[in-house]
């Protein structure tokens, strides 16, 4: 289900929000997740973990098991457009899903 941005604001309201999406295959990533994190801050989360936040050059495994740890410590994972197009997106998802984690898809 998507949610619109109003009942976005208490679902995520003092909340650690991880957010995930397509990396890879987007070369725009890096301002697209930040600007979502932006967006994630001002409604109120407590914290936002973005992904983009680690350095050029790891290899896929790197990433991924950095990532998986901040699934872990967050409340919420916050799904951006275009997330199925990512296989990492969908196996952060399925973590999340199995930490029984709050899950949001977001509306483009």
């Amino acid at each position: 289900m998507n949610i619109s941005p109003p009942a976005l604001e208490i679902e995520l309201a003092g909340l650690s929000v991880y957010i995930s999406g397509s990396i890879s295959k987007d070369p725009d990533f890096k301002a697209k997740f930040d600007s979502w994190e932006d967006w994630v801050m001002r409604i109120g989360a407590k914290r936002c973990l973005n992904p983009t936040i680690f350095p050029l050059g790891w290899d896929y495994s790197e990433y991924m098991e950095h990532c998986l740890i901040m699934v872990r410590h967050a409340d919420v994972i916050a799904m951006l457009p275009c997330w199925e197009s990512s296989s990492g997106a969908k196996a952060e998802l399925a973590y999340a899903q199995s930490l029984r984690r709050k899950v949001v898809f977001l509306a483009p």
